[in-house]
C-alpha cells in the first residue's frame, strides 16, 4: 500500500511540474497615473513583461529600466531610471539613486517582467521577475 501511495504522489508531482513548466503567461504593459490638484503626476506605476511589450501591435508600447553613471570630477553617482509606455499618451517614468533599486535593475534579462512605482517621478519600488512562463511559447 505504501508503495502504491508513493507512486501516486510521485506521478502527481511530475504531472504538475510538466504543466507548470509549459505555462506561458504574457503580461501586457499597463500604466497607472494619479495627478495632484495642480495636475502634477503624484503617483505612477508601470508593469509588464518585455516580450509582450516588444510583440504588441501598438507602435508606442514599451517597458524597461536602465542605469546611468555620472562623474563630475569630484564624485561618481549612479542613477536608475524606469519607463513604461502603454499607448501614445499613457506613460510612467521614474528615477532614483537608491542603491537597492539599482541592484534590482541589474537582474533584468530580455524576458523579464518589470514592475515599478513612483511618487512625483521618484522610484519607490522596482520589481524584476524572470521565470519560464515569460519566455516565448516557441523558445528552445
Amino acid at each position: 500500500m505504501k508503495k502504491i501511495l508513493g507512486c501516486f504522489v510521485a506521478s502527481c508531482i511530475f504531472a504538475t511540474t510538466g504543466a507548470i513548466a509549459g505555462a506561458y503567461r504574457p503580461v501586457p504593459v499597463e500604466v497607472q497615473i494619479e495627478t495632484d490638484e495642480e495636475g502634477n503626476v503624484r503617483y505612477s506605476s508601470g508593469q509588464g513583461d518585455m516580450l509582450s511589450a516588444r510583440n504588441t501591435d501598438n507602435d508606442y508600447t514599451m517597458i524597461g529600466c536602465g542605469i546611468r553613471g555620472f562623474n563630475n570630477g569630484e564624485e561618481s553617482v549612479s542613477m536608475v531610471y524606469c519607463q513604461a509606455v502603454e499607448d501614445e499618451d499613457i506613460l510612467a517614468n521614474c528615477t532614483s539613486t537608491n542603491p537597492e533599486l539599482i541592484e534590482a535593475v541589474k537582474a533584468i534579462s530580455p524576458y523579464s517582467y518589470i514592475s515599478f512605482s513612483a511618487e512625483y517621478e521618484e522610484c519607490t519600488r522596482i520589481t524584476v521577475s524572470t521565470q519560464s512562463f515569460y519566455l516565448p511559447e516557441d523558445f528552445d
